[in-house]
């Protein structure tokens, strides 16, 4: 685990990203925090489900950067990317929960495109 953290924060060093690392910090915790009250976690599950958001958050950064001049692969990669990140927080709350949370979602753009 020590390592996951030191290499996502070599890469995020190197790459000069130190204000994008506070925004996905930002941006994990929220989501992090929505995804709590939705689907009424636990700390413990809280705890790791800001591990997994902060874990991808990071990974879609970093292609957003890399796929930044080709949109098509950048959405195709991203897709791929964050699948084995949403089966981890499926195996942490359970299907039942992630359901609730696919359903808060889906209404939530759906009230965002009227």
């Amino acid at each position: 685990m020590k390592t996951i953290y030191f290499f996502i924060a070599t890469v995020l060093f190197v790459s000069g990203s130190v204000f994008s690392q506070a925004n996905i910090e930002k941006q994990a915790k929220r989501t992090t925090k929505e995804m709590s009250e939705v689907m009424v976690l636990n700390d413990e599950q809280s705890t790791k489900i800001l591990d997994i958001n902060m874990r991808k958050f990071t990974a879609i950064a970093e292609l957003k950067e890399k796929y930044k001049d080709d949109p098509t692969t950048m959405k195709t990669e991203i897709k791929k990317a964050t699948k084995p990140f949403a089966m981890e927080a499926t195996d942490i709350v359970g299907q039942e929960k992630i359901e609730i949370w696919r359903a808060y979602l889906k209404e939530k753009k759906k009230q965002k495109n009227k």
